[in-house]
């Protein structure tokens, strides 16, 4: 079997011309992040009794919280569905920010939500949903609401197949709600969804938890016991790897501090090119060095430790992955100066800047 390749997208959508070379570069599926859950109100506008989204509106602006925020328009959503046979609306959001609030509410509220959501996503032309929840941990204050979850997803997944829809259940793998110091992460295990009858259950195998000194973002024995755990409960044709297509700094003493960046903010802050040391445990680009996590922060630089996916290191992982009979994998995140998606960007290095062009020579006067 083929490889498969999608990828959230996190873009302002007005310019999609970088999602045309992402597809010309082995994109497959796109999942684009216009619906995030929210609490009543704080999305832009009212939800207008449709649940916990605004789609009537002909242009739909959504916060996205430090993602900044996009726009939704007829025209950009039109040319994305001409491009791809399969694309996705990717809803995201944390148990504590709308889904817990949601669930407390009860059946009519959840039902107005997957009709506002499934209607919404079939009106703009595209033909799947991808579920993306985090913040399982809450599960531990809120145990008595994962019935009511459970029969939240089971219901999703039944309106989505009966518009002829595909639905991705995208969730954190059992290593990580298993993870060291972590004994505490709640009662939530996939196993509970089990017999729901997704299309595809996405891995975020990312973001490995720091609990054992400092560690990579994406480890090879993490990856490989998220799939493991996950094959226990779902078919490999259903299970894809999701892996991070961006970098990881975390202070040298203290790996509880992390954020994440991009290969752009990679080429300008953290000296990309200079990156040639690679992590054995995860095939990632490594180096420790003095730096800052937030670049624009007044803090001085502190000694940090710095990795980055590239090219290589998510072959790496894809070949494990396919050892294990995973041929499916989604790349967190999609965006212009993607070092995955950029053929000519292979080797772990940033592209060169071309050479202007030659002034042309004036012919010679008569």
């Amino acid at each position: 079997m083929s490889d498969i390749y999608s990828s959230w997208i996190l873009p302002d959508l007005t310019d999609l011309t970088y999602i045309q070379e992402l597809k010309n570069q082995g994109l497959e599926y796109p999942c684009i992040e216009y619906i995030r859950f929210a609490k009543q109100g704080t999305l832009n506008g009212e939800d207008g009794g449709a649940g916990f989204i605004n789609g009537n509106s002909s242009v739909y602006v959504m916060s996205m919280d430090w993602f900044g925020g996009f726009s939704y328009t007829p025209e950009n959503a039109q040319a994305v569905s001409n491009m791809f046979v399969d694309k996705y609306v990717t809803i995201s959001g944390t148990l504590e920010t709308g889904v817990l609030e949601m669930l407390q509410m009860g059946t009519q509220q959840e039902d107005n939500t997957i009709e506002a959501i499934v209607s919404w996503v079939k009106s703009i032309g595209f033909n799947g949903i991808d579920l993306n929840i985090e913040g399982i941990s809450h599960f531990i204050i809120h145990e008595e609401l994962i019935p009511n979850f459970v029969s939240f997803l089971e219901r999703f997944v039944e309106r989505t197949h009966q518009e002829g829809m595909k639905f991705r259940f995208t969730t954190v793998p059992e290593s990580l709600i298993r993870g060291a110091n972590l004994q505490n992460h709640g009662p939530w295990r996939n196993s509970m969804v089990s017999h729901i009858p997704f299309d595809y259950i996405v891995l975020m195998a990312y973001d490995a938890p720091n609990n054992e000194g400092f560690v990579a973002n994406c480890p090879f024995d993490f990856l490989e016991d998220a799939i493991q755990s996950a094959q226990q409960s779902f078919p490999n044709n259903k299970i894809v790897a999701g892996l991070p297509n961006y970098g990881f700094v975390q202070l040298a003493n203290d790996a509880y501090t992390t954020r994440i960046f991009y290969i752009e903010e990679a080429i300008k802050e953290y000296e990309y090119d200079l990156m040639t040391e690679r992590d054995p445990l995860s095939g990632e680009l490594y180096r420790q060095y003095e730096t800052k996590i937030w670049p624009r922060s007044p803090e001085p630089p502190q000694l940090c430790n710095v990795y980055f996916s590239d090219y290589t290191a998510l072959q790496q992982k894809m070949e494990r992955c396919r050892n294990l009979g995973i041929t499916h994998f989604s790349l967190w995140v999609g965006r212009k100066g993607s070092d995955f998606f950029t053929k000519d960007n292979q080797t772990g290095q940033p592209e060169p800047t071309p050479a202007p062009a030659p002034e042309p020579t004036p012919a010679p006067e008569p």
